[in-house]
């Protein structure tokens, strides 16, 4: 990655442009053998306004950004949120970092914007004297799968994810620090 691109903390003002981002990622993610009633439910639900800055004032969670130097404009979002237990991983003290979303616009797939994102949690997580992270990933995203483990992540158990009324695998990824 070269400088064109600025990844940052977000702050309150970026919040409507996050919101936008959301559901166009989500959307452009869970397209593919979704339903569109599934996938409308969902982003109602859980990529609204309100519950964007519900969780955006959360204290222990922090959304971080990609934005082209350019253009200004925000093309990838992750939200980490500092934990104690994740599907049956127990650390104590909020010891872990979890890996909510992780989304970049299509068009910058492939460009090492995400592998950027994830050494931005592994510093934020070590400032924080945090050592695992965890993250979910649907069990047929075999390319977000692939990533994943190439950067340290291994499958340590499973859980349900609804999308909207649509029950999905979702495999629990560990990565130690």
């Amino acid at each position: 990655m070269n400088n064109n691109y600025n990844i940052r903390l977000v702050v309150e003002p970026d919040m409507p442009k996050i919101q936008i981002l959301a559901v166009e990622t989500f959307f452009e993610s869970f397209n593919d053998g979704a339903k569109s009633e599934d996938i409308q439910l969902y982003l109602q639900n859980e990529m609204s306004y309100q519950n964007l800055i519900s969780e955006f004032n959360a204290k222990e969670s922090s959304f971080i950004v990609i934005e082209d130097n350019k253009t200004k404009v925000l093309i990838g979002y992750m939200k980490i949120n500092m934990i104690s237990s994740y599907w049956g991983i127990h650390e104590s003290n909020n010891n872990l970092l979890e890996i909510e979303r992780i989304y970049i616009l299509s068009d910058y797939q492939s460009h090492g914007l995400g592998l950027k994102l994830i050494e931005f949690a592994k510093k934020f997580a070590k400032l924080q004297n945090i050592n695992t992270m965890v993250l979910s990933v649907y069990d047929k995203n075999k390319r977000g799968l692939s990533f994943y483990e190439k950067n340290g992540f291994k499958v340590v158990t499973e859980h349900n994810f609804l999308l909207g009324k649509d029950n999905r695998n979702c495999l629990v990824m560990e990565c130690n620090i």
